[in-house]
């Protein structure tokens, strides 16, 4: 099983290209998905994204350079 456990699919630059994005990855072998919390203002789609596909997941944290 692969999983991608960095990946920004909630940045703006895959807002045009989303479906793409998500459907190579899938055929490319990757099963899992993971979006890091990086900014409060992308959690949202982060959200979304993970409601809407059952493989993709997110997290949210603290960065340590934020402590």
């Amino acid at each position: 099983m692969i999983i991608d456990t960095h990946c920004h699919l909630d940045s703006d630059r895959y807002d045009e290209d989303i479906t793409e994005v998500i459907k190579t990855a899938q055929t490319e072998g990757i099963e899992k998905i993971i979006i890091p919390g990086a900014d409060i203002n992308d959690l949202t789609k982060a959200v979304a994204l993970s409601e809407k596909h059952d493989f993709i997941y997110f997290s949210v944290g603290i960065h340590p350079y934020h402590i």
